[in-house]
């Protein structure tokens, strides 16, 4: 997984180790060797520690954050242990083994607390193959040891076993990869061995000479044996060409997760009379899990039936067939009429070309937009009807001005767009794939209730696009020439402007701009996070909150100094940065597996949370909130992107619908399966999620900061 899977941050309270009075004071000094017994009535602050295991989480499955708050509490209570087994007392003795273990759960929390090293690089020279394969075998000989501590102390191994398995991982793809380098590096000198003899046996003038020599005619049948064996040799030549092919295999090919493929037909929901919608979301994870199972029988990893993932891949194409059949007879029962305005869209995307060579997974789009698909589900058809005309208008100006379906990119050498869902891509850069929507996409949630809408071409690839409302609002959003919201204003009817995205100060806009440098990472710029509050205050659960509480969470200040203002797609991108600030679990919200849809009876779950942002809306007109979508592990990782960037949208129009919160204060963007909030590869509702938080301070760093409310 890519540098955004340690994104759950939570923290422990922190710990308090009562050790009673002084360990030791200036007056009676012991005579060295002695101990100094409590006096009477006194607790032995040895006594007092050796509960102290009891009172520490310890949780190795647990986020960044919070792993770095355990191993900070552990260190705490060593250094008590220590100094309490150094003053001595009757207790003294039996802290001896306390201290043993909190040394061995130290070092397992010190290794869990580092990062792991990336995807390995597999192109690189063999020097370069053998030093990343040396250094994570000397990391993975430390997880190793680290395993061996945790089981002696009944500890759960899994999460460093995890660790180890990637690690592991990574040292099989480099020692394929070395081999696969030393073959082709020898693979030369043969070719110049194998090529002489060939001219060898072409004396044809002993052949040649025969012939004038009518009478011995079996002379000339003699050589013809020796001419037929001479393509025998041919074969093994070819032989010894194919082989370095299928040493190259296992170097070229990613960690193909074998046993997960080989479950994936019970993974995936089927189910053909399901609504379009859910069609077209099973249509999206079998092509998904088809084009992973097809790149494992192509580079097959080591250990893999072959013939096995190709009966999977034949039962995938057969379900897949059979969803295309049911969503082509599906519209035949409807009227026709309002299909016909999507054939633009879909003209135009597969014209979206794959940078950083490779061609993307093209994976149908839903013949409706997100919120034309939520009005139409709650009975406002006429609404989704207007969204749909204002988007092929706004469709129709971008192509105008040469902006196809989806322009927006990270740039970079590296970056490879992996799948084309028509108005999103998956881009992967850095081993990090990330969704990137079309600029329709956008502003798809803000055509609600609008009547018109104005697209300006402002010069140098700069758009802007101005949307009308029937209450007479403007919502008048800037583009950069790579499809990057630079700056979004709000205009009241009355001429009030509220800001509420910024461009940043030295860019000026209708300049052409240069391409952007890749996504800084971070997790490396900035030191790691220091979580000073509790965990249900950073991180609130709203099934266990009130709405006072989920207003003190949003409105609170970061927890750590905002160093500058962070562009929009900085903080999309960044766990590092979002978690500056704190956020809303809705545990009240899950979806079903494979689904974006809220069930109808959860609506009501929601009423704190547009209440509370109501609230704060009417105190905070510019506030700016993200909604980030989330799922499990089941499926492949983009379709999961592409799914849990559809549930971030489909409650932020189910705010705004429900709840009346403006659509231009809702920022929603989709994670996939990288921050699971249980960490398990099967199907959990937990991790099928949506999160919430206040990102303006990250947006304005100079924004005064609001304390929560007390009391």
């Amino acid at each position: 997984m890519n540098r955004i899977s340690r994104f759950l941050l939570v923290t422990v309270a922190p710990i308090a180790l009562t050790l009673g009075p002084p360990l030791a004071t200036a007056q009676d000094d012991p005579p060295p060797g002695e101990s100094v017994p409590a006096a009477p009535g006194e607790p032995d602050p040895a006594s007092a520690l050796l509960t102290v295991l009891g009172t520490l989480t310890l949780d190795l499955a647990a986020p960044a954050a919070e792993l770095s708050a355990q191993l900070d509490a552990h260190r705490t209570a060593l250094a008590e242990v220590e100094a309490a087994i150094a003053a001595g007392g009757p207790a003294a003795g039996a802290l001896d083994p306390i201290a043993a273990e909190l040394r061995d759960r130290i070092a397992i929390l010190e290794l869990l607390t580092q990062p792991l090293p990336g995807a390995p690089v597999l192109d690189g020279s063999v020097d370069d193959l053998n030093a990343q394969r040396d250094a994570r075998n000397i990391l993975l000989a430390q997880y190793e040891e680290a395993i061996a501590l945790a089981e002696a102390h009944d500890i759960d191994p899994g999460p460093i076993e995890a660790r180890a398995n990637t690690l592991r991982s990574h040292v099989t793809a480099l020692t394929d990869a070395i081999a696969a380098a030393e073959a082709a590096a020898a693979e030369p000198e043969p070719e110049p061995v194998i090529e002489p003899p060939p001219p060898e046996p072409e004396p044809e003038p002993v052949i040649e000479a025969p012939p004038p020599e009518p009478v011995p005619e079996p002379v000339i049948e003699a050589p013809e044996p020796e001419v037929a064996p001479q393509p025998e040799p041919a074969p093994p030549q070819a032989e010894a060409a194919d082989e370095p092919v299928v040493e190259d295999v296992p170097a070229a090919a990613p960690d193909p997760a074998l046993a997960r493929l080989m479950g994936v037909l019970d993974s995936l929901i089927y189910d053909l009379s399901a609504p379009e919608g859910q069609l077209a979301i099973q249509l999206a994870a079998h092509q998904a899990a088809l084009a992973d199972v097809e790149a494992a029988i192509a580079n097959p990893p080591p250990q893999a039936d072959v013939t096995a993932l190709g009966r999977i891949a034949d039962a995938l194409r057969t379900r897949i067939a059979a969803l295309e059949d049911a969503i082509a007879g599906e519209p035949e029962t409807e009227p026709a009429q309002p299909e016909a305005p999507a054939q633009p869209e879909e003209a135009v995307a597969p014209a979206v070309p794959a940078v950083g060579g490779g061609e993307p997974v093209v994976i149908a789009a839903p013949e409706r937009s997100d919120v034309e698909e939520q009005l139409a589900a709650g009975g406002n058809q006429e609404a989704a009807e207007q969204v749909r005309t204002l988007r092929q208008e706004l469709l129709g100006a971008l192509v105008e001005i040469g902006r196809g379906v989806v322009e927006r990119s990270l740039a970079g050498p590296d970056v490879q767009i992996i799948a084309d869902a028509g108005d999103r891509l998956v881009v992967e850069q850095n081993g990090q794939q990330v969704i990137v929507r079309s600029e329709t996409e956008e502003l798809d949630r803000l055509l609600v209730d609008a009547n018109d809408i104005e697209v300006i071409d402002l010069g140098g690839g700069w758009t802007r696009t101005m949307i009308f409302r029937n209450d007479g609002t403007r919502i008048v959003t800037t583009t950069d020439p790579y499809g990057n919201i630079a700056e979004r204003i709000r205009i009241d009817p009355d001429g009030t402007e509220t800001i509420l995205i910024q461009s940043a100060s030295n860019i000026v806009i209708g300049q052409p701009l240069p391409p952007p440098p890749p996504p800084p990472d971070f997790n490396v710029i900035l030191p790691p996070i220091q979580i000073n509050i509790a965990q249900e205050l950073y991180i609130v659960e709203a099934d266990r909150a009130s709405q006072n509480d989920i207003v003190a969470a949003l409105i609170a200040q970061p927890v750590e100094v905002v160093e500058r203002p962070y562009t929009l797609e900085e903080i999309r991108y960044s766990d590092r940065i979002r978690d500056k600030v704190r956020r809303i679990d809705l545990t009240t919200i899950t979806f079903d597996t494979g689904s974006a849809a809220i069930n109808p009876d959860q609506f009501d779950e929601l009423i704190e949370i547009g209440q509370a942002l109501q609230e704060i809306l009417g105190m905070f007109p510019n506030a700016v909130f993200l909604v980030e979508g989330h799922a499990d592990a089941v499926g492949s990782e983009y379709s999961n992107l592409l799914l849990s960037d559809r549930r971030a949208e489909t409650v932020a129009v189910a705010l705004s619908t429900n709840f009346g919160i403006p659509p231009e204060n809702l920022i929603t963007q989709g994670y996939g399966e990288a921050f699971l909030k249980i960490p398990t590869l099967a199907a959990e509702r937990q991790n099928r999620r949506v999160a919430l938080r206040n990102i303006t301070e990250l947006l304005f760093a100079d924004t005064p900061v609001v304390e929560p409310p007390r009391g």
